[in-house]
């Protein structure tokens, strides 16, 4: 019950810094990057849109080119003109039919542009041949490439450590943890990296996951920081921080062992001698702890065993 209301408040909580928390040069970034992916689908559509045009420009005139504008295929037989439908003399029956069939324009294409022009009249027709070509006049803004597109994703990615940074050493843990895990997010959108900004991601991916984590234990949520961390070192096998931040939760949930594993990999990986020797201190203190709450609780259970009592 009690999990199930700390669920509650939480939610409740990140409802409320929906309506209140500004993610200042975070939002900025992250704004301007879906403006530009809006700007880029337009373009392309814009772009199929004059290639259609074109296609349709080409059957038109090519359909001209071959029967003309005119009705010019009628021919008099004994004093009266029929076209190519009525068959009269031209060898098997229907082979007018035929023959007329063969010279009717293109079908045009059922697609969602090409709905369009299958109802369209030449004017009308001539009319988006015309607004393709105001288009293609049009300065044309310089196409984004990719590595810009991740240099400025790579920039939003550290607008978050900043942010996330500011409120941390606010106290306000909750929202230090929600801009760290946008910053995170966003490491996982980003593609095609050249071997340079595959390392620049990578180490700030490490870095956030450690700072998640790191909210996590300020919120006491230890299992979720044990979590966080194995994601970093699963990039960084050798992260000090990581394996520090994981002896540090595996304490706070009475976890003896794995706690002196971590700090032991920590040490292996560079701990600092003044801090490696403070954990161990407290690990001895929160054992010796434990085995005397261990002995009250079994000295409390004798005593009542001894008088009668029953469990």
């Amino acid at each position: 019950e009690r999990e199930r209301e700390r669920e509650r408040e939480r939610e409740q909580y990140d409802l409320e810094l929906v309506r209140m928390v500004d993610y200042s040069r975070f939002d900025q970034l992250s704004k301007q990057l879906d403006e530009e992916e809006v700007q880029e689908k337009q373009k392309r559509r814009n772009e199929s849109m004059q290639r259609y045009y074109k296609e349709q420009k080409l059957k038109q005139e090519e359909w001209e080119a071959r029967h003309g504008h005119k009705d010019g295929h009628g021919h008099a037989h004994g004093g009266h003109s029929c076209g190519h439908g009525h068959g009269h003399g031209h060898g098997a029956e229907g082979a007018g039919d035929r023959s007329s069939r063969s010279k009717q324009p293109p079908k045009k294409r059922s697609g969602c542009m090409g709905c369009v022009a299958a109802s369209a009249d030449p004017s009308a027709l001539q009319e988006m041949i015309e607004e393709s070509k105001r288009m293609e006049k049009e300065p044309k803004e310089p196409e984004m490439t990719i590595e810009e597109k991740n240099t400025k994703k790579i920039k939003a990615v550290e607008a978050t450590r900043i942010d996330g940074k500011k409120f941390f050493q606010k106290g306000d843990y909750r929202t230090a943890l929600q801009i760290y895990n946008r910053g995170a997010l966003i490491c996982n959108g980003i593609y095609d990296l050249s071997d340079e900004l595959w390392t620049v991601v990578q180490e700030h991916e490490v870095v956030l996951d450690v700072n998640i984590a790191t909210c996590h234990l300020k919120l006491k949520e230890y299992q979720e920081a044990i979590e966080r961390c194995k994601m970093a070192l699963a990039i960084d096998k050798k992260h000090v921080k990581a394996h520090y931040r994981m002896a540090q939760a595996n304490l706070e949930l009475l976890e003896f062992e794995n706690a002196e594993k971590s700090l032991e990999k920590a040490r292996e990986c560079g701990l600092q001698t003044k801090t490696l020797s403070v954990m161990r201190k407290k690990i001895t203190a929160a054992r010796k702890e434990q085995r005397k709450i261990m002995r009250n609780f079994q000295q409390k259970m004798a005593a009542k065993l001894a008088n009668g009592a029953t469990l």
